[in-house]
């Protein structure tokens, strides 16, 4: 199914779900064959698309330091002058609001009924859910027809 994500709800997921308490990292933890292909599957596909990210970011910060809006610390880095980090920071958040438009393997939820998942991780796993509406849970708005086919 084809999914719209922004760079930055790919880099969110991503943190929940390789944090070290995540439910990827308990080993008791047993889903189906297709549940676990398709979560595979699926992060691999963020991944991917997550290093074009941060690419983009290091392709900002490269273009500032060679613009000479950067100094240089003691350490060997760099540090943007102040009276350019409004201008950075307008660039990284259009950056992050980037639209990408992905594959997205569906992963029926039913598979984690007995995982003890967090909140969080219950909602970065919406988007590799396919919303499906019964015929029967169709509801008339105002008197509207509604076809149940």
């Amino acid at each position: 199914m084809k999914k719209v994500i922004m760079n930055y709800e790919i880099e969110n997921i991503l943190t929940i779900l390789n944090d070290k308490s995540s439910f990827r990292n308990d080993m008791s933890v047993k889903l189906p064959k297709s549940a676990r292909q398709a979560l595979r599957i699926n992060l691999n596909t963020l991944n991917d698309r997550m290093k074009v990210f941060e690419e983009g970011r290091k392709e900002i910060y490269t273009k500032f330091i060679e613009d000479n809006k950067a100094d240089k610390t003691d350490d060997g880095n760099y540090k943007i002058r102040d009276e350019y980090i409004p201008e950075l920071n307008q660039e990284l958040i259009e950056l992050a609001v980037v639209q990408n438009n992905l594959e997205i393997e569906p992963i029926d939820m039913a598979a984690f009924d007995n995982v003890d998942l967090s909140i969080k991780e219950e909602e970065v796993l919406e988007y590799m859910t396919e919303a499906k509406e019964s015929a029967e849970s169709v509801e008339p708005v105002d008197g509207e027809v509604v076809d149940k086919e």
